[in-house]
């Protein structure tokens, strides 16, 4: 039995959702400001899903977890989880260790170089031997990481 990636390795959590804002992407689907936090696409760019698994490990070694859930994981799983209570957002964030940060950061890491990626218009998977599986959304012109990832479809 496969297991699950995401911030779950880091936090054991679930879920990401918004507001109005600068970038037109963003803008359209309203997730500009979340959790009291100002996206910054400059910094933590998600324009393809790499490049987002990039921005989370980026955020994840900065010690942003705040930043990485409000912004990096999947809107829907993180509102579901935190029903816009920005306080929980934050303690659960105070809570990564810089031992299951790195944990993540090196399965991340894998899945970057030598995970087998399908990427589709709005979906995106990737699996490496010997880490969690990986999987993205494409809201707008942005992909976010699922924090538990769905199932790879067989086709």
């Amino acid at each position: 039995m496969r297991r699950t990636c995401g911030v779950l390795v880091v936090l054991g959590l679930v879920a990401v959702a918004g507001q109005v804002g600068a970038d037109e992407g963003v803008r359209a689907v309203g997730l500009v400001h979340r959790y009291g936090i100002e996206v910054d696409l400059k910094r933590y760019p998600q324009s393809d899903p790499k490049e987002t698994i990039r921005s989370v490990i980026k955020a994840t070694q900065a010690g942003q977890i705040d930043y990485m859930l409000a912004h990096l994981i999947s809107p829907s799983q993180v509102d579901q989880k935190f029903r816009g209570d920005t306080q929980a957002l934050k303690a659960l964030a105070a809570k990564a260790t810089p031992a299951k940060s790195k944990q993540m950061v090196d399965a991340l890491k894998q899945q970057l170089q030598q995970g087998a990626w399908t990427i589709r218009e709005t979906t995106a998977y990737a699996r490496a031997s010997g880490v969690p599986d990986l999987s993205l959304e494409k809201i707008g012109d942005h992909w976010f990481m699922h924090n538990t990832p769905t199932k790879r479809p067989t086709r």
